[in-house]
């Protein structure tokens, strides 16, 4: 953990000499599944374009609405009354939307209700700061919420309340209300007044260095910062590039409230790149499930041992009928031609399905498909039915033993995706007859060295990138289709430019040497100055473009 994060133990030490507790409400106590505010707008803008209720708006506006929204409000902020608030609230930036483009009171309402439902889809408890809130609360402490923001009292207390039901009672004083802000100490005064509380033994907990550090300090309050994680290589990448795509606004927005939560190499690796990747593939999942009425999903080991996890997660939140199992097997256990060993196989493939209809499918993430296909030969035996097959990325499309579908056809994956998705456990090799059930037979060596290496931090860090991505509401996720593009960019991102997590991650995993020379320094400068040679002949191939151009001009 890193010293900005709060730790229990920071808190505790002070209990016995602080009286009440302040947190600031968005980036401390709520964060956004977005990269910034910002996402906000995008996913408004891509809403109305889909909306049939905003038809009546003009289309400069729509298509423009991103930056129009942002730029109304920093002229709301520019022109209020200073001698009369320091605070704007979320009307005055509509009226002046509403002016430049002629909108009625209805249409601006109907903006302002927009932007509220899109942030309350979009809010988020952090989850370690809400721990430590109910923690304080059980010890009988008095708890308050201060905020400066535009976004009224009620809409702010239905995002705390959204985010963990006990804090519908704490105290919330918001800048809008008393039009003072905590960055001038202000607010923080109302507080003392209302909340009579001597300012030595009261501890501001919040994000932002100047107004939740800097300000109460000078006041003689007692901080503690706490901050989300930032990866300002990847996020400036992100907002540069895939700024607009709702989907990646998910990730990324997950991803940085995960990031608080540890900052091991391999926590990092899981919930900036694992948890995206993975992510995208098993949505796709659960929407093929639907398509081609599948309720039983066997995830096959080892490569179905993350994505079985993420995909029981996603049922279990969305409360759909789907079952998602892991079995055992690989290319070396099931391509067998031993009799005795099919029987074996055919045994265990009896025990632990249920083929009985056709709603059962396999899901693999990159190879052939030909063992699969060993697998519906053996499966003949047991039922009429045909085999289907999902795959991340699939080599081969023959379709003669069994059907095989693929989520990314035409990605560059190396092969490193196999490295996203392995289990604690050695590879399966073969099965055996105990006690009445046919287990599988692992390679204990391989296993020891994936646990010793904490595989199941990288885990961890999926499941708490999957644990935020899920609480977005529903109508959030239906709009978050583009998920290909995502998928690509951050599978380019992992090829090209990997971040120090993610390079330390393949150099480190063990059982693949060829990672590390091909993750090599060296190996990692050459594949760079590739693509800058590619970018210089682009950038050649333009000018001569545009000199050609300016030729023919002057004939």
């Amino acid at each position: 953990m890193l010293n900005n994060h709060i730790q229990e133990e920071s808190i505790e030490c002070l209990k016995n000499d602080i009286i009440l507790y302040s947190f600031d409400v968005f980036d401390t106590v709520i964060g956004r599944l977005a990269t910034s505010s910002f996402g906000v707008f995008a996913m408004m803008q891509r809403l109305m374009r889909n909306n049939a209720a905003f038809c009546g708006f003009p289309d400069e506006f729509i298509e423009n609405f991103y930056v129009l929204r942002i730029e109304a409000e920093k002229l709301a902020y520019k022109r209020r009354d200073k001698k009369k608030t320091q605070e704007i609230m979320l009307a005055d930036i509509y009226s002046y939307l509403a002016y430049d483009f002629a909108l009625s009171d209805e249409a601006k309402q109907q903006l302002m209700t927009l932007e509220e439902n899109v942030e309350y889809g979009l809010s988020c408890g952090v989850f370690p700061i809400i721990k430590q809130i109910n923690s304080l609360q059980n010890a009988g402490k008095r708890i308050v919420f201060i905020s400066d923001m535009y976004l009224d009292e009620c809409f702010i207390r239905k995002l705390l309340i959204k985010a963990e039901p006990s804090f519908i009672d704490i105290p919330l004083y918001v800048s809008s209300t008393y039009g003072k802000t905590k960055a001038t100490g202000d607010l923080f005064a109302i507080v003392k007044d209302k909340e009579n509380i001597p300012n030595h033994q009261w501890l501001h907990i919040g994000d932002n260095p100047y107004s939740d550090v800097a300000v109460p300090q000078k006041l003689g309050l007692r901080t503690k910062r706490v901050a989300l994680l930032e990866n300002k290589s990847l996020d400036r990448l992100f907002d540069k590039q895939l700024g607009f795509n709702i989907g990646a606004q998910l990730y990324n927005g997950a991803s940085k409230l995960a990031r608080i939560e540890n900052d091991d190499f391999r926590f990092r690796t899981g919930c900036d790149f694992g948890g995206p990747i993975l992510m995208a593939y098993v949505e796709w999942l659960v929407e093929q499930c639907s398509v081609r009425h599948i309720s039983r999903l066997y995830f096959i080991a080892r490569d179905g041992y993350v994505l079985q996890k993420i995909c029981q997660a996603i049922i279990e939140k969305r409360g759909l009928n789907i079952m998602a199992q892991y079995i055992y097997s690989s290319r070396e256990a099931w391509g067998v031609t031993d009799s005795h060993k099919k029987a074996l196989i055919a045994k265990y493939l009896q025990q632990e399905l249920d083929v009985s209809d056709q709603s059962f499918a396999f899901v693999d993430v990159f190879g052939s498909g030909k063992t699969q296909d060993c697998m519906a030969k053996i499966l003949k035996t047991i039922t009429p039915y045909r085999v289907r097959s999902f795959y991340y990325y699939l080599d081969n499309y023959d379709t003669v033993v069994s059907d095989k579908f693929c989520f990314c056809r035409n990605a560059d994956i190396w092969n490193n995706i196999e490295l996203l998705c392995k289990s604690t456990e050695g590879q399966c090799t073969g099965f055996a007859e105990r006690n009445g059930r046919i287990v599988p037979i692992c390679r204990e060596e391989e296993g020891e060295k994936i646990k010793k290496f904490h595989f199941s931090t990288y885990v961890d860090g999926i499941m708490s990138f999957t644990k935020y991505y899920l609480c977005a509401d529903a109508a959030m996720h239906n709009v978050a289709h583009d998920n290909l593009p995502t998928v690509e960019w951050y599978i380019r991102i992992m090829n090209e430019f990997p971040n120090k997590s993610l390079l330390r991650y393949f150099t480190e995993f063990p059982c693949f040497p060829c990672k590390a020379h091909k993750y090599s320094s060296l190996a990692l400068w050459e594949r760079k100055m590739e693509r800058n040679v590619k970018k210089v002949k682009y950038i050649i191939k333009v000018l001569e473009k545009s000199k050609l151009l300016n030729l023919l001009k002057k004939d």
